[in-house]
C-alpha cells in the first residue's frame, strides 16, 4: 500500500530530471553568448515559474494543455490522449517548475570555462558539435551535476502544480508530497510518518551528493 507514492515519486522525479537536464543544457548553451531583448524574453520566461506559486503554474499548464484547450482538444480528439490526471502531466509540471533551477546551474557551469579551450578545439578542426559534446561537457559536468541534483529535488517534492495538473490517484498520480498531505488530513499519522522519514533519507542524502560536487568543484 506504501510502495505506490514511492515508485510514482521515484519515476516521475527521475524522467523529469532527464528531460529538465537535457532542455537546460542546450537552452543555455543556445542563449549563453546571445544579447539582446530576444535573449531577456527567453531568459525570464524560463525563470518565471521560479517566482509564481506552483498552484498557479499548474492553471496555467492546464489552460494550455487541459481538454478544453487548443492543444489538449487536438491531442484527446486525434490521438486519444491528455496529459490530464496521469503520470505524463506530473512529469510536465516538474519538468517546468524545476527548469529555472537547472538552467542557472548549467548557465553558471558554462560561463566557468575559459573560452581558449574552445579556441584551441576549433584549431585543431572540432565542430561545433564536437567541442561542445567532447570539450564543453566534461568541463561542465560537475556544475551540472549539481543543477541535476537540485533539479531531482525540486521535482521529487513538487505538489501545487502536479496536484492542479495530475490530481490525486491512488497508484496513479499520487506521489509521496500528495500522499503525506492527505494522510494528515485524514488522521493517518502512521502513513505519514512512514512518508516523512521516506523524504528525510531521500533529501539528506541528496544534500550529502550535492555537497561532495560543491567540493570537488572548488
Amino acid at each position: 500500500m506504501y510502495e505506490g507514492p514511492i515508485i510514482i515519486s521515484l519515476k516521475t522525479s527521475i524522467v523529469s530530471t532527464i528531460i529538465v537536464s537535457i532542455l537546460g543544457i542546450l537552452l543555455a548553451n543556445l542563449l549563453l553568448k546571445k544579447e539582446g531583448k530576444l535573449k531577456n524574453f527567453f531568459e525570464s520566461a524560463i525563470m518565471l515559474p521560479l517566482f509564481m506559486p506552483p498552484s498557479l503554474i499548474g492553471y496555467i499548464l492546464l489552460m494550455i494543455i487541459g481538454k478544453r484547450s487548443f492543444i489538449g482538444s487536438f491531442l484527446y480528439e486525434y490521438f486519444d490522449f491528455t496529459f490530464i490526471f496521469t503520470w505524463y502531466g506530473a512529469v510536465i509540471a516538474a519538468v517546468i517548475t524545476s527548469l529555472p533551477i537547472m538552467y542557472g546551474s548549467a548557465k553558471g557551469a558554462l560561463l566557468s570555462i575559459d573560452d581558449t579551450y574552445k579556441e584551441v578545439a576549433a584549431d585543431l578542426g572540432a565542430t561545433k558539435f564536437q567541442t561542445f559534446y567532447k570539450v564543453t561537457l566534461p568541463l561542465a559536468s560537475k556544475g551540472i551535476l549539481s543543477g541535476m541534483v537540485l533539479s531531482y529535488a525540486r521535482c521529487f517534492g513538487e505538489f501545487g502544480a502536479t496536484m492542479m495538473i495530475a490530481g490525486n490517484i491512488p497508484g496513479k498520480t499520487q506521489n509521496i508530497p500528495m500522499a503525506i498531505y492527505y494522510a494528515v488530513e485524514r488522521g493517518d499519522s502512521s502513513k505519514a510518518n512512514f512518508f516523512a522519514v521516506v523524504v528525510i533519507i531521500i533529501s539528506t542524502t541528496l544534500i550529502f551528493i550535492y555537497n561532495r560536487l560543491l567540493k570537488e568543484n572548488k
